[in-house]
């Protein structure tokens, strides 16, 4: 009877080692936070099961090609000011895109850039187009349709001068699972969004002649779908794997994060034209620092009562500092420029490896 009783809280607590969470608006990426993320370039799997405390095993990826995703402050950005009230601003490619940010949901405003016509212009969705509402458990879902309109001069055919494109979404979105995700960085508990869109970009020109018309019809019409699974975790600000799938059954896109942001100045502007990055990649347990636009003197660490652990005297701009010496708990760092300058600083955790 004890045998069966034992056993009985063992599988208790086996079913309820990990539980679902909630995303909010503090696990969203922001300003002053860098996530660096690798692509798995061949990755033709499937993104798993939907439902509770699932567990799904992507240990297996591959690290192809790294990346970086990063969000700054709109005001001096290309084409901020066709997006008035924009919170965030982020790269990709040759676009800027500008998003709304709050406790209730993240929204993208649209975009600036050349879509094609050689000349930069603004793609602003009417409505926005919601990226995640907040805060976000499992079976929360949303769904909405956004639309935009853009002209340009064109001379790329005779006898037309300008086009008009017109952009259709239609998306849904809802976190379908929870459980457990395994990837080369690590295990975590998370729950998963599926964010399901279809879009629609047709191209109308405007003729010369005879007489200067608009096309009722579309020259050109294209089709695009984008099945995207993300799986969030809490204090990460990026998803931990994101799997995009194409055409029903093709992978288009396999992405896992590789280091924790760490709080303080990253990406933090300082007179102007200097950046700070600080992150903690999670394979090593080292923190990176770098600063950008001024030379990097030295690096002071105390513990979070300000007991000094040592300073570091450097020669670059770049600094990784080996934590698995350090016992648990919660650090501060100063970073220093040439001219003694604190130019960063923040705290970082160390919880033991």
């Amino acid at each position: 009877m004890k045998k069966t009783f034992i056993s009985a809280i063992a599988y208790f607590f086996a079913l309820t080692s990990f539980g679902q969470i909630t995303i909010t608006e503090t696990d969203m990426l922001d300003t002053g936070v860098t996530v660096q993320t690798i692509l798995d370039t061949l990755y033709n799997g499937t993104q798993g099961s939907s439902g509770a405390n699932q567990t799904w095993d992507f240990s297996a990826l591959l690290s192809h090609k790294p990346d970086s995703h990063y969000v700054v402050l709109p005001a001096g950005q290309p084409g901020s000011s066709n997006f008035p009230g924009a919170t965030h601003a982020s790269f990709l490619g040759n676009f800027t895109i500008y998003f709304l940010g709050s406790s209730s949901s993240a929204e993208i405003m649209g975009a600036y850039g050349d879509v094609g016509t050689g000349s930069p212009v603004a793609v602003k969705y009417n409505p926005y187009r919601t990226y995640i509402t907040l805060p976000s458990t499992y079976n929360t879902s949303f769904s909405g349709t956004s639309r935009a309109t853009v002209k340009d001069d064109y001379s790329g055919y005779p006898g037309v001068d300008s086009v008009k494109i017109t952009v259709r979404i239609q998306y849904s979105s809802n976190f379908d699972a929870w459980g457990q995700v395994t990837t080369p960085s690590g295990t975590f508990d998370v729950i998963r969004q599926r964010d399901l869109s279809y879009e629609w970009d047709s191209v109308f020109p405007h003729y010369t002649f005879p007489f200067p018309n608009w096309s009722s019809s579309a020259i050109l019409i294209q089709r695009d779908t984008s099945d995207i699974y993300r799986w969030w975790g809490n204090g990460y600000h990026f998803p931990l794997l994101e799997i995009n799938i194409d055409a029903g059954t093709v992978v288009e896109k396999t992405e896992y994060l590789k280091s924790i942001p760490v709080s303080g100045d990253a990406l933090t502007p300082d007179s102007g034209n200097t950046y700070v990055l600080v992150y903690r990649d999670i394979y090593s347990a080292e923190i990176h620092f770098e600063v950008k636009g001024t030379a990097l003197h030295s690096i002071a660490i105390t513990d979070i009562l300000g007991k000094a652990i040592n300073t570091y005297s450097l020669g670059t701009a770049e600094f990784n500092l080996a934590t698995s010496n350090f016992l648990p708990g919660i650090y501060c760092y100063r970073l220093i420029d040439n001219s003694g300058k604190v130019v960063g600083s923040g705290k970082f955790p160390v919880t033991g490896y």
